[in-house]
């Protein structure tokens, strides 16, 4: 079961859009939001939470999904984090990279819908 993510994503309306889809699948979800994977490699650092499950944009400002999830694999974590890439690249490099990550269990094109946050579930 879901309880708490951290979904990262430098749009706004992104995140507020996915949240809302997010809070129907999962009612009790709990969920933290960083803008770039810098806010979210220190949201981890400096008030750890028991996550079950992060959503991770590739593009963004300041440090991008891969440079987060560089920065996020030097580190020592109390427990292992599924990392989902949720993206709108179509790029098939960026599928591979993903899928070729160690810390990444899945691959998700954007947007967001009722289907793909049910099968959320099935992974975590």
């Amino acid at each position: 079961m879901i309880n708490k993510i951290l979904l990262i994503d430098d749009d706004d309306i992104f995140r507020l859009t996915a949240s809302k889809i997010l809070k129907k699948v999962y009612p009790q979800l709990e969920i933290f939001s960083a803008k770039n994977g810098e806010e979210a490699l220190n949201q981890l650092i400096e008030k750890p939470i028991d996550l079950d499950l992060i959503l991770l944009d590739i593009n963004m400002p300041i440090m991008n999904g891969w440079e987060f999830l560089d920065a996020y694999a030097s580190k020592e974590f109390k427990n292992e984090i599924p990392i989902y890439v949720l993206s709108s690249s179509i790029d098939p490099n960026d599928k591979e990279k993903a899928d070729n990550n160690p810390k990444v269990i899945g691959f998700i094109e954007k947007p967001l819908s009722f289907a793909k946050a049910k099968q959320l579930n099935t992974a975590s």
